[in-house]
């Protein structure tokens, strides 16, 4: 085996901390903030981030016919220099005004800018826990019990093909090869899929007393860390 394939294998999942443990691109952070994307979800899926939107903003929150405040053919940079708005400044000042449905869209518009450490921050900050998905939930897998990986990445484990291109598939085809998480009927790996509890009873078997928080059906993505730790310190005892 070639060693500095075996040294990249290895530094894949010795690089992924506690930090990497959020939403990874643009696409994902739309899809949790109810935004519309040209992806084609299942309804049952669509209707599950509709109902999270909608638990954290309350009933009274319309997402009728929602569309960003840029919704035009121009990208959000090409929108600041021509028309010369601070959108997300407006944005902030009809939260602080108390006008909680500017948070979606400006969470979104941090999104279009690059801004997602801002974006996460948004939502919290407004006490609107993130949703995870299995690829958060993957990684921070990946990161907790990493000393335990290493036998299962010097082999190399080929990917899903729908994380081929993923700079932290071969993490996530790790944590597959060692039987933490499954793959779907097709053979993916359906990363945007929320957290189930059948992937946290799988994963219980490495890290015992993981489930789904009291109350709820979804884990966010700021639990995970408290999470795993929890269920270390059972699992060293």
């Amino acid at each position: 085996m070639p060693l500095l394939a075996l040294l990249a294998s290895v530094l894949v999942i010795a690089g992924v901390s506690s930090g990497s443990v959020q939403a990874g691109d643009s696409l994902e952070w739309v899809l949790r903030t109810g935004g519309i994307t040209d992806r084609q979800l299942a309804p049952g899926h669509q209707a599950r981030q509709m109902l999270n939107l909608i638990d954290r903003f309350g009933p009274d929150f319309d997402t009728a016919g929602y569309r960003p405040p840029y919704a035009t053919p121009s990208s959000v940079p090409e929108i600041l220099v021509s028309e010369g708005v601070d959108m997300e400044r407006a944005l902030r000042e009809r939260l602080l005004a108390g006008d909680r449905t500017a948070l979606v869209p400006l969470v979104l518009f941090l999104v279009g800018s690059g801004c997602i450490e801002r974006a996460e921050a948004c939502m919290e900050g407004m006490g609107i826990l993130l949703p995870a998905n299995r690829r958060d939930l993957a990684l921070a897998a990946a990161w907790f019990g990493r000393h335990d990986l290493y036998s299962y990445a010097v082999m190399l484990p080929e990917p899903p093909p729908d994380l081929e291109g993923d700079d932290y598939g071969p993490t996530i085809a790790t944590v597959i090869a060692a039987g933490w998480m499954s793959l779907a009927p097709g053979g993916g790996f359906l990363g945007s899929e929320l957290v189930s509890s059948e992937d946290l009873e799988r994963l219980s078997a490495r890290f015992p007393g993981l489930s789904m928080p009291e109350g709820r059906d979804w884990v966010a993505v700021s639990e995970l860390d408290s999470m795993f730790s929890t269920a270390g310190v059972q699992d060293a005892r």
